[in-house]
């Protein structure tokens, strides 16, 4: 099984260590970012209805980004299915890319 809360907090840590490295504009919004846990908010519908909410905002509601919730209600099944899909090749095919790398 996946542990997000584990991956979460492993990439915030490379954030901070990567700090310096880290565009000017990446290192304003990373404090806010970390804070409001942005990155584990995108495992639900809620999260991730408030971000699309958020950027349809920003884009000043031209983007209608925030209708994209609904589909992701009515269709969530089938991307689950397609998601965990790939997400098996991707790994099948990250492992043998490692194994040849490796080798």
């Amino acid at each position: 099984m996946f542990h997000w809360k584990y991956y979460v907090e492993n990439f915030y840590q490379l954030l901070r260590d990567s700090f310096d490295t880290l565009p000017t504009r990446i290192q304003k919004m990373m404090p806010y970012m970390i804070a409001d846990n942005w990155l584990l908010s995108y495992a639900t519908v809620d999260g991730i209805s408030k971000i699309l909410y958020q950027m349809n905002y920003r884009t000043q509601n031209r983007s209608k980004m925030n209708l994209a919730v609904a589909e992701l209600e009515q269709y969530y099944e089938e991307f689950e299915t397609e998601f965990t899909t790939f997400f098996e090749e991707l790994t099948r095919f990250s492992n043998q890319k490692l194994k040849e790398i490796c080798a």
